[in-house]
């Protein structure tokens, strides 16, 4: 087991995570807050330690294929997010979880129908959340 160093730029990268725990966000969303706090990390280190906090549990990660880099997203310490499917909204970025009855439901029917199992760490629904349904409305 390998020891974890609390280092200022790790926490100051941690405080960005926890900040933005509604969203998505990338390594470069992230080295842009570390020099506006004039912390110079290199971008390898900032890849590793997001690694590290996905393989933890603790960030979820996602590729989307019209998309260059991975995103990533706050989970918390519990490994909850990894159980339920997500919800972004296209508009505004926020992310929904997922977390009802219906899950179970999906889950259920897609297995036993298919033959799919999803994996909630990767899946993401988009659409347009109630907000912004209600704004463009108006």
């Amino acid at each position: 087991m390998r020891k974890e160093y609390s280092t200022k730029s790790r926490n100051l990268m941690m405080k960005y995570i926890q900040e933005h725990a509604g969203q998505q966000f990338s390594a470069a969303e992230i080295n842009e807050y570390l020099q506006e706090k004039e912390r110079q990390i290199n971008l390898a280190t900032i890849y590793r330690n997001l690694d590290k906090l996905s393989e933890d549990g603790i960030l979820m990660r996602y590729k989307f294929a019209d998309q260059k880099c991975c995103l990533y997203q706050y989970s918390g310490v519990s490994e909850q997010c990894q159980h339920h499917l997500h919800m972004k909204c296209e508009k505004c970025g926020k992310i929904l979880h997922l977390e009802c009855g219906l899950m179970h439901e999906i889950s259920t029917h897609l297995m036993e129908h298919h033959g799919f199992a999803i994996d909630c760490k990767t899946s993401m629904i988009m659409g347009l959340c109630q907000d912004c349904r209600k704004k463009d409305s108006n």
